[in-house]
């Protein structure tokens, strides 16, 4: 059995499963999802139901009884993906190093099981050169600690993101997704360039797979939009991401394996 723990908003909870389905599969043996973590966490809940996993689900204290391993850093570490049967997995795995070798499976597994009716408008609206932009706000902003870990993407990125985008593509559409919807309306236009529509109305995971199902993305320092990004299967997508994905007080970490292989960095 590998368990995996569960932490985190969508996006985290996505890495961690990632790894450890990329584990199990690897003994042969079945994948654990302990939500435990969720009983003392008040903004954040267990999301993963939302998309097509099946496997077990429990709340227990498995940790004391195996192999934990703890991630300790955020470089991939390849003698993870060797580890046996029987252990728990705690960290947040954010690298695609840690199950790009099973991509199908995740991209099988990630996918909704409903949608609802303005996810259908929205998604008949995608044209080809459509464009995702993703805009981290909310406790980014709201809560000193995590705004000098994490920072916040000013609006100087996106300009220049979708300029440089502008370069190579002829850009048709441009959907923009935020937890801060007036925010993206009153400080970001960027209509000379397409199209601009400011997607609201839309769960979690409908946000996720609506720019996941754009030709290319602007992603911030945000593992949910690092998760709209992957699960894009454009063949000739591209993907641009900050280059300072933390703040000040996060600015000393090594950020390389975050970043996939033909992400642009700005």
């Amino acid at each position: 059995m590998i368990v995996t723990k569960l932490q985190g908003g969508l996006g985290n909870q996505m890495f961690q499963y990632a790894i450890g389905k990329q584990i199990a599969m690897r003994n042969n043996t079945e994948l654990v999802l302990d939500t435990t973590f969720y009983n003392y966490d008040r903004k954040r809940t267990y999301e993963l139901h939302k998309f097509n996993v099946t496997d077990k689900v429990a709340q227990l204290n498995f940790s004391h009884n195996c192999n934990v391993i703890t991630e300790n850093s955020q470089c991939f570490n390849e003698q993870i993906l060797n580890i046996k049967d029987n252990c728990y997995l705690s960290g947040f795995w954010q690298s695609e190093k840690y199950f790009k070798s099973i991509r199908q499976t995740i991209l099988d597994t990630f996918t909704l099981k409903a949608y609802s009716d303005k996810f259908k408008e929205y998604d008949d609206m995608i044209k080809w050169n459509s464009v995702s932009i993703h805009i981290r706000r909310s406790d980014y902003v709201s809560e000193p600690h995590t705004n000098s870990f994490h920072g916040v993407c000013p609006t100087e990125y996106y300009q220049s993101a979708i300029s440089y985008l502008d370069n190579l593509v002829d850009i048709s559409k441009i959907l923009i997704f935020s937890d801060d919807i007036q925010w993206a309306k009153d400080n970001l236009n960027l209509s000379a360039y397409g199209e601009q529509i400011v997607v609201e109305q839309l769960s979690n995971e409908e946000d996720m797979i609506l720019m996941s199902k754009c030709s290319h993305n602007i992603i911030a320092n945000s593992s949910f939009s690092w998760w709209g990004a992957w699960l894009n299967n454009v063949p000739d997508k591209i993907v641009i991401a900050p280059k300072n994905w933390f703040g000040p007080t996060g600015s000393h970490l090594n950020t390389n394996d975050i970043y996939c292989e033909k992400w642009i960095k700005i």
